[in-house]
């Protein structure tokens, strides 16, 4: 592959993983929301959804930073040093 086709290729890679984590996560607000609005008395259940929800979050972060420093790869759109 030529550099520049690379490089394109590259930029609609980020472009596409970061579509897909933050549909994920407004997705997930949104039905954490709808489920809110619709169901009573499960509030335990939905807190601790949250709570593995945002762990996983956290686990998420973390692998994304370790893959960055592993590739040296700068964060969304930052020049490469």
């Amino acid at each position: 592959m030529r550099p520049v086709d690379r490089m394109v290729f590259e930029v609609q890679m980020r472009k596409a993983a970061r579509s897909v984590s933050s549909n994920i996560s407004e997705g997930h607000e949104r039905d954490v929301g709808l489920i809110r609005e619709t169901t009573r008395g499960l509030e335990p259940e939905l807190a601790e959804c949250r709570a593995v929800s945002d762990e996983v979050g956290r686990m998420l972060t973390a692998l994304n930073a370790s893959l960055r420093r592993k590739w040296k790869r700068p964060m969304h759109g930052a020049p490469r040093t």
